[in-house]
């Protein structure tokens, strides 16, 4: 008869349950909750397995330090002010908070330079206007404690182009003027004298036309064309033959010689020719000579005194102011203009010297 195993002897022969299952492929291993669970069972007081490493192991996010904060979040903000960026951009520069008074003062000097180059009355003094705003700009790019630097630049460039203008524009209108005086000198002043020539003032100057006062005089004038001769009283010597014509007419010719020349207030220009003859000997300078200087005034039909206009007269004109050094039997023609038609011009007025007198009219 077969013996049939009791359940005691398959107990005891079957082998113990694993220490650890794994409960699907690839996952790992874990204690098997039968044999802790188990009293008295052997594996209940064995150790357990340690841990799977993620199980031990903190998540990388729950060890890793926290990011900085940014930059601005650092930044510590002023009372009452804004946040400030602590990394300035590098083309975002401070402003220059230097004055910039003195590069204002010589822009503004140069500009005023070189309006008074343009200003007649006041173009002889645009020069040292133009040096010193050259001088002060210089000063304001020069010193560390003035700002505007464009300022002191433009002002120097301003002053040069300026002063540089002023001398093209003085070069200019003295050559011109020097042009029309030599043309004018060649056409009709007498030529001077050589320089070997020795001058030969007159001495102890009394002029006198001999008349003794008879003639020459405002109620017994000279006639126009009438020929005078002056002599030394001191001396006797002869000095002049002096002669002055009838009034003309020069509105047109002035009109048309110069744009200059402003227009007769009274419609007209009179012009009175005067006639010089050097009778003497040696040398005379109508200007240097005081004693016998001719100078000529106009008087109106009633005696009152008309102011000579100083113009620039045609080609073939003189003025008292052209004349030069005249030699023995030199004759020199001048005109002296007057504002005033020729109907109310009563007669001219010549000084020789300091204070004699003679007058010239035509007959009433």
């Amino acid at each position: 008869m077969t013996e049939v195993p009791t359940g005691d002897a398959n107990r005891d022969s079957a082998p113990p349950p694993p220490a650890f299952i794994q409960r699907y492929p690839g996952a790992p291993p874990e204690p098997n909750p039968a044999l802790q669970q188990a009293p008295g069972s052997p594996y209940a007081q064995t150790a357990p397995y340690p841990a799977p490493p993620y199980a031990q192991t903190a998540p990388p996010y729950a060890q890793t330090a926290p990011y900085p904060p940014p930059p601005y979040a650092q930044t510590a903000q002023y009372p009452g002010g804004p946040m400030q960026d602590p990394y300035p951009q590098p083309y975002a520069a401070a402003p220059d908070s230097r004055p910039k008074t003195l590069a204002t003062v010589a822009l503004a000097t140069a500009l005023a330079g070189v309006v008074a180059v343009f200003v007649p009355i006041i173009s002889v003094v645009a020069g040292l206007i133009l040096l010193a705003a050259i001088v002060l700009g210089i000063v304001a790019l020069a010193s560390r404690r003035q700002g505007g630097k464009g300022f002191g630049v433009a002002a120097i460039v301003v002053a040069v182009v300026g002063g540089m203008t002023a001398w093209i524009l003085s070069t200019v209108v003295f050559g011109l003027f020097g042009l029309a005086d030599a043309w004018r000198d060649d056409a009709v002043v007498p030529s001077p004298l050589p320089s070997s020539e020795t001058y030969v003032p007159p001495v102890d100057a009394e002029p006198t036309d001999g008349s003794d006062g008879m003639r020459g005089t405002i109620d017994s004038p000279y006639g126009y064309g009438e020929l005078v001769p002056i002599w030394n009283a001191a001396t006797g010597d002869p000095v002049w033959e002096i002669s002055v014509g009838t009034p003309v007419d020069l509105t047109g010719e002035l009109a048309a010689e110069d744009l200059f020349n402003p227009t007769p207030e009274t419609g007209v220009y009179s012009a009175v020719p005067v006639t010089l003859t050097y009778i003497g000997d040696g040398t005379i300078d109508p200007w240097r000579d005081y004693e016998w200087v001719v100078e000529t005034s106009w008087v109106t039909l009633g005696g009152a005194p008309l102011e000579e206009e100083y113009l620039l007269l045609p080609d073939g004109y003189l003025s008292a102011l052209d004349l030069a050094t005249m030699g023995p039997g030199q004759t020199v023609t001048f005109h002296s203009v007057v504002d005033a038609p020729l109907d109310a011009v009563g007669g001219v007025r010549t000084a020789i010297g300091f204070d004699y007198e003679l007058y010239w009219a035509a007959p009433q």
